[in-house]
């Protein structure tokens, strides 16, 4: 699972790259003379990565369906628990009660506790048992414990139900995660590819601290979260002033 490398809000971290690539698109003479990748093309790639990974699914549409999906299973799940509690009456009618236990046991009562804590696997396991024991012992329950000749194909249509709800679930959790997993990545991405841009910045504008703010990541959040000054933004460099302290934004990981 990769980490994220900034420390920052996802909301933030977007516009503080575009305004640190629109000053140096601004400053772009300065950048190439530096270092001769800095091209009109360059910046609008790097302008392109942070544009897609804005536009990739956030945490809360990723996992809307999967979130829908439990919802069906808690209903689904405490459906099995009343269809096993069903079952047991059907047991109870058609057994003597020193037969009971056993005949609980082997139509699932291992898997009822977890099943009514909404453990998946328990309520699959829990429609199992019961299906299975029906399957057995239906004409006996009928007769004796007076069970509806429908009760079992309902049953049947239930667990199949539960079962086809949970792979959707397992189905979509596993997309949430390698979804979660590529913008954990292009965000990774574009700070790693921001950071670049800080540190050649700071060192292109050392001898001024006005513009080498514009490429100091604090700075560029205080701007984006409305928390700076007014700042100045050229093609030409301030008249130069002391040395700024290095910032430890920009340092490398």
């Amino acid at each position: 699972m990769n980490n994220a490398k900034y420390h920052c809000a996802q909301k933030d971290l977007y516009p503080a790259c575009r305004l640190a690539w629109l000053s140096c698109s601004e400053n772009l003479a300065a950048f190439a003379a530096y270092k001769t990748n800095y091209t009109p093309a360059f910046i609008a790639a790097r302008i392109a990565e942070i544009s897609a990974a804005a536009h990739m699914k956030s945490l809360q549409a990723r996992t809307l369906a999967s979130e829908g999906y439990h919802a069906d299973l808690v209903a689904m799940a405490q459906h099995s628990c009343h269809n096993f509690q069903t079952i047991k009456r059907y047991i109870a009618d058609a057994y003597p009660p020193d037969r009971h236990k056993m005949q609980y046991q082997a139509a699932g009562q291992a898997h009822y506790r977890k099943a009514a804590r909404y453990n998946w696997g328990a309520v699959e396991a829990l429609n199992t048992a019961g299906l299975l024991y029906l399957s057995e012992f239906q004409t006996l329950l009928m007769t004796q414990g007076y069970m509806p000749p429908t009760f079992i194909a309902q049953y049947t249509a239930d667990r199949a139900a539960f079962a086809a709800k949970h792979l959707l679930f397992m189905t979509q959790e596993e997309a949430n995660e390698e979804n979660t997993q590529a913008k954990a990545i292009a965000n990774n991405n574009i700070y790693a590819q921001l950071m670049r841009l800080c540190r050649d910045g700071q060192e292109i504008f050392k001898n001024n601290e006005v513009m080498s703010k514009q490429f100091t990541f604090s700075e560029l959040l205080k701007k984006v979260n409305g928390k700076g000054t007014a700042g100045y933004r050229g093609t030409q460099p301030h008249s130069p002033t002391a040395l700024p302290t290095q910032n430890q934004d920009a340092q490398k990981p």
